[in-house]
Protein backbone atom coordinates (compact mmCIF):
# COMPACT_ATOMS: atom_id res chain seq x y z
CA UNK A 1 0.00 0.00 0.00
CA UNK A 2 1.57 3.25 -0.91
CA UNK A 3 1.75 5.79 2.09
CA UNK A 4 -0.24 8.89 1.94
CA UNK A 5 0.93 12.37 3.35
CA UNK A 6 -0.71 11.61 6.82
CA UNK A 7 1.83 8.71 6.84
CA UNK A 8 4.51 11.13 6.44
CA UNK A 9 2.91 13.86 9.36
CA UNK A 10 2.95 10.41 11.78
CA UNK A 11 6.85 9.80 10.52
CA UNK A 12 7.56 13.46 11.58
CA UNK A 13 6.01 12.67 14.64
CA UNK A 14 7.84 9.40 15.51
CA UNK A 15 11.11 10.86 14.04
CA UNK A 16 10.86 13.17 16.96
CA UNK A 17 9.31 11.74 19.85
CA UNK A 18 11.19 8.22 19.03
CA UNK A 19 13.05 7.41 22.55
CA UNK A 20 15.53 5.66 20.46
CA UNK A 21 16.84 8.75 18.58
CA UNK A 22 16.88 10.79 21.68
CA UNK A 23 19.21 13.30 21.12
CA UNK A 24 16.23 15.25 19.93
CA UNK A 25 14.38 15.14 23.19
CA UNK A 26 17.80 15.92 24.64
CA UNK A 27 18.53 19.16 22.55
CA UNK A 28 14.74 20.55 23.79
CA UNK A 29 15.47 19.74 27.18
CA UNK A 30 18.34 21.63 27.31
CA UNK A 31 17.14 23.96 25.34
CA UNK A 32 13.60 25.11 27.25
CA UNK A 33 15.31 24.60 30.40
CA UNK A 34 15.49 28.19 31.22
CA UNK A 35 12.12 29.23 30.53
CA UNK A 36 9.20 28.95 32.30
CA UNK A 37 5.38 28.30 31.51
CA UNK A 38 4.59 32.35 30.85
CA UNK A 39 7.44 32.11 28.01
CA UNK A 40 5.53 29.74 25.59
CA UNK A 41 5.30 32.07 22.75
CA UNK A 42 9.61 32.36 23.17
CA UNK A 43 9.34 28.22 23.39
CA UNK A 44 7.04 28.27 20.20
CA UNK A 45 9.36 30.54 17.91
CA UNK A 46 12.23 29.06 19.02
CA UNK A 47 10.77 25.14 18.51
CA UNK A 48 9.72 26.86 15.11
CA UNK A 49 13.19 28.14 14.01
CA UNK A 50 14.74 24.63 14.44
CA UNK A 51 11.87 23.21 12.38
CA UNK A 52 12.20 25.43 9.56
CA UNK A 53 15.91 24.67 9.33
CA UNK A 54 15.32 21.28 9.80
CA UNK A 55 13.19 21.29 6.76
CA UNK A 56 15.56 23.32 4.78
CA UNK A 57 19.10 20.86 5.42
CA UNK A 58 16.28 17.73 4.62
CA UNK A 59 15.83 19.48 1.52
CA UNK A 60 19.04 20.46 0.28
CA UNK A 61 20.77 17.38 1.29
CA UNK A 62 18.13 15.05 0.51
CA UNK A 63 18.10 16.30 -3.15
CA UNK A 64 21.79 15.97 -3.12
CA UNK A 65 22.84 19.50 -3.06
CA UNK A 66 25.16 19.23 -0.51
CA UNK A 67 26.75 15.74 0.24
CA UNK A 68 27.67 15.94 4.28
CA UNK A 69 29.63 13.00 5.69
CA UNK A 70 27.57 11.26 8.08
CA UNK A 71 30.24 11.19 10.69
CA UNK A 72 30.26 14.94 10.97
CA UNK A 73 26.82 14.89 11.12
CA UNK A 74 26.78 13.29 14.27
CA UNK A 75 29.83 15.04 15.55
CA UNK A 76 28.19 18.39 14.94
CA UNK A 77 24.49 17.16 16.40
CA UNK A 78 26.14 16.09 19.60
CA UNK A 79 28.02 19.54 19.87
CA UNK A 80 25.15 21.89 19.23
CA UNK A 81 23.53 19.57 22.91
CA UNK A 82 26.62 20.45 24.11
CA UNK A 83 26.58 24.01 22.93
CA UNK A 84 23.38 24.81 24.22
CA UNK A 85 23.72 23.32 27.20
CA UNK A 86 27.16 25.60 27.81
CA UNK A 87 25.05 28.65 26.64
CA UNK A 88 22.35 27.59 30.08
CA UNK A 89 25.35 27.47 32.30
CA UNK A 90 27.08 30.62 31.30
CA UNK A 91 24.23 32.53 30.89
CA UNK A 92 23.89 35.82 33.83
CA UNK A 93 20.45 36.49 32.88
CA UNK A 94 17.73 33.67 31.57
CA UNK A 95 16.34 36.26 29.14
CA UNK A 96 19.38 36.43 26.94
CA UNK A 97 18.49 33.52 26.03
CA UNK A 98 15.34 34.46 24.11
CA UNK A 99 16.68 37.46 21.97
CA UNK A 100 17.44 37.51 18.28
CA UNK A 101 20.66 35.43 18.41
CA UNK A 102 19.03 32.67 19.94
CA UNK A 103 16.65 32.32 17.62
CA UNK A 104 19.62 31.75 14.68
CA UNK A 105 21.88 29.82 16.93
CA UNK A 106 18.34 26.98 17.22
CA UNK A 107 17.65 27.69 13.31
CA UNK A 108 21.36 26.67 12.53
CA UNK A 109 20.64 23.66 14.77
CA UNK A 110 17.72 22.76 13.04
CA UNK A 111 20.16 22.88 9.77
CA UNK A 112 22.51 20.30 11.62
CA UNK A 113 19.55 17.91 13.16
CA UNK A 114 18.07 17.93 9.29
CA UNK A 115 20.88 16.59 8.21
CA UNK A 116 21.07 13.85 9.84
CA UNK A 117 17.97 12.44 8.32
CA UNK A 118 18.29 13.40 4.96
CA UNK A 119 19.10 10.30 3.90
CA UNK A 120 16.95 8.00 5.06
CA UNK A 121 13.83 10.52 4.56
CA UNK A 122 14.85 10.69 0.54
CA UNK A 123 15.08 6.85 0.20
CA UNK A 124 11.53 6.49 1.48
CA UNK A 125 9.62 9.09 -0.26
CA UNK A 126 11.22 11.49 -2.48
CA UNK A 127 10.91 9.83 -5.65
CA UNK A 128 7.98 8.10 -5.71
CA UNK A 129 5.83 11.29 -4.42
CA UNK A 130 7.87 14.70 -5.25
CA UNK A 131 9.34 16.16 -2.54
CA UNK A 132 7.75 19.22 -1.43
CA UNK A 133 4.14 18.03 -0.10
CA UNK A 134 6.03 14.60 1.83
CA UNK A 135 8.28 17.25 3.24
CA UNK A 136 6.28 19.96 4.50
CA UNK A 137 3.90 16.84 6.25
CA UNK A 138 7.35 15.27 7.94
CA UNK A 139 7.84 18.98 9.39
CA UNK A 140 4.24 19.70 10.26
CA UNK A 141 4.83 16.26 12.12
CA UNK A 142 8.04 17.13 13.20
CA UNK A 143 6.47 20.11 14.94
CA UNK A 144 4.36 18.86 16.29
CA UNK A 145 5.83 16.34 17.84
CA UNK A 146 8.51 18.80 19.35
CA UNK A 147 4.94 20.56 20.59
CA UNK A 148 4.43 17.77 22.26
CA UNK A 149 7.42 16.94 23.86
CA UNK A 150 8.26 21.12 25.20
CA UNK A 151 4.36 20.66 26.72
CA UNK A 152 5.74 17.27 28.64
CA UNK A 153 8.85 19.35 29.76
CA UNK A 154 7.26 22.63 30.31
CA UNK A 155 4.89 20.16 32.49
CA UNK A 156 7.50 18.65 34.67
CA UNK A 157 9.52 22.11 34.85
CA UNK A 158 6.12 23.77 35.83
CA UNK A 159 6.41 20.57 38.64
CA UNK A 160 9.88 20.94 40.13
CA UNK A 161 10.04 24.90 40.13
CA UNK A 162 6.40 25.92 40.77
CA UNK A 163 5.61 23.34 42.78
CA UNK A 164 8.11 21.59 44.53
CA UNK A 165 10.00 24.57 44.98
CA UNK A 166 13.21 24.50 43.39
CA UNK A 167 14.53 27.57 41.76
CA UNK A 168 14.18 28.32 38.17
CA UNK A 169 18.63 28.61 37.85
CA UNK A 170 19.28 25.61 39.96
CA UNK A 171 16.64 23.65 37.44
CA UNK A 172 18.31 25.23 34.55
CA UNK A 173 21.77 23.95 35.85
CA UNK A 174 20.75 21.00 36.71
CA UNK A 175 19.59 20.14 33.37
CA UNK A 176 21.90 21.55 31.32
CA UNK A 177 24.49 19.88 33.80
CA UNK A 178 23.06 16.45 32.27
CA UNK A 179 23.14 17.33 29.09
CA UNK A 180 26.42 18.55 28.93
CA UNK A 181 27.53 15.34 30.56
CA UNK A 182 25.77 13.17 27.72
CA UNK A 183 26.93 15.56 25.48
CA UNK A 184 30.61 14.89 26.69
CA UNK A 185 30.37 11.01 26.69
CA UNK A 186 28.69 11.02 23.36
CA UNK A 187 31.89 12.85 21.75
CA UNK A 188 33.73 10.23 23.23
CA UNK A 189 32.13 7.53 22.05
CA UNK A 190 31.57 8.52 18.38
Amino acid sequence: MEPGFTDFLWLGIEHICDFGAYDHMLFLLALVAPFGKKDWRQLLGLVTAFTVGHCISLLVVGMGWLAVPTPYVELAIVVSILLTALINLLSIHRKSLTHGPQMLIVFGFGLIHGAGFSSYLRSMFFDDHGIVLPLLWFNLGVELGQILILAVITLVSYLVVDKLGMSRRLWTRLISALALAISLYWIFTL
